[in-house]
């Protein structure tokens, strides 16, 4: 017997529900395949409880929407690829490893340029015009925090 709940929106809806949110009409072909992969693998095998499926849904939602809408900006600004970037520092690991702490010991010493969690949530402007209010960026990102905050207070 199958336990826990499964994504609510098939692959497809996902897709057309990041489209009308991010109000981009481009069909995005190279994440179908990994998309229905880790899709299959959240219904088949993670074991969510119903808020937890319906956040991973949002949760891709989200992802693709900000997918779509850099994908829009790169069409219409070409020279943002040839932007130099230099000497960037990514950090990586496994949860609970420490990374989060190195992150806020870097951005706290000064030398480093770092981005606040609303920038990681929606990297992509919402319009697509230079000079866009951060509002509604900032409010969706703490909207997610609000919701998942009190199912992982630690």
């Amino acid at each position: 017997m199958k336990k826990g709940y499964p994504i609510p929106l098939p692959v497809d809806a996902l897709m057309a529900k990041a489209r009308e949110i991010a109000d981009v009409d481009i069909v995005d072909h190279a994440v179908v395949k990994p998309l229905a992969i880790m899709h299959r693998s959240l219904c088949e095998e993670a074991d969510l409880h119903e808020a937890g499926a319906l956040g991973m849904q949002n949760k891709l939602i989200s992802l693709l929407a900000n997918r779509l809408r850099m994908q829009r900006d790169f069409a219409r600004h070409s020279k943002i690829a040839r932007q130099e970037i230099k000497g960037p520092l990514v950090i990586m690991g496994l949860p609970r490893s420490g990374t989060t702490k190195t992150h806020k010991v870097l951005a706290a010493s000064g030398d480093f340029n770092w981005m606040s969690f609303w920038q990681v949530y929606n990297w992509a402007s919402f319009s697509g015009r230079p000079n866009e209010t951060t509002a509604a960026r900032t409010k969706e990102a703490h909207d997610y925090c609000r919701w998942y905050h009190p199912g992982s207070p630690r």
